[in-house]
């Protein structure tokens, strides 16, 4: 027996280029079916947005400034471990977990805390520290923010103050 005798067709219905093209097309049209139930993305949070431009900063201090940042902050993320928790979840075979309405509220009251902690930075920004208890207070409420946008002080600048100020 001849070495190409031996081999066996495979198994199954041979398909043509035209089938298997189809079957592709038909596969394509159901994931694309599937991504059209999907839920939206999420929109940004305009009620969020508008609460945190109304709170009034221009009274504070850069102490009570940089004090309320720190709680802002620790706000923002206390939402945040909220909306993971299992009551705020809703889970779907296909799509996944998605936030139901009390998720929804978590995550908007997350949002709200991180604007206004925004907010107060770029306050604090804008002030002129009265003296070293003050310039060591802004100092280090602008070293927390910019780790906190950037993972690192990239800014040369804050980084030189900083230095001057601090040894």
């Amino acid at each position: 027996m001849s070495k190409s005798s031996s081999r066996k067709a495979p198994a199954g219905p041979r398909t043509s280029l035209r089938e298997r093209a189809a079957d592709v097309g038909a596969s394509a049209a159901r994931v694309l079916r599937r991504k059209a139930e999907e839920p939206a993305a999420p929109q940004p949070m305009p009620l969020a947005k508008t609460q945190a431009d109304a709170v009034e900063l221009s009274g504070l201090d850069i102490c009570q400034l940089s004090n309320l940042f720190d709680v802002f902050e620790a706000t923002h993320l206390h939402w945040l471990a909220v909306s993971c928790q299992p009551f705020t979840e809703t889970r779907h075979p296909i799509y996944g977990v998605s936030a139901n309405m009390a998720g929804k509220i978590a995550e908007q009251e997350a949002e709200r805390a991180a604007l206004i902690r925004d907010r107060i930075a770029d306050e604090v920004r804008l002030r002129k520290p009265q003296d070293a208890w003050q310039r060591d207070e802004a100092l280090s409420l602008r070293i927390k923010d910019e780790i906190l946008c950037e993972g690192a002080i990239r800014d040369r600048d804050l980084l030189m103050e900083a230095v001057k100020a601090w040894g």
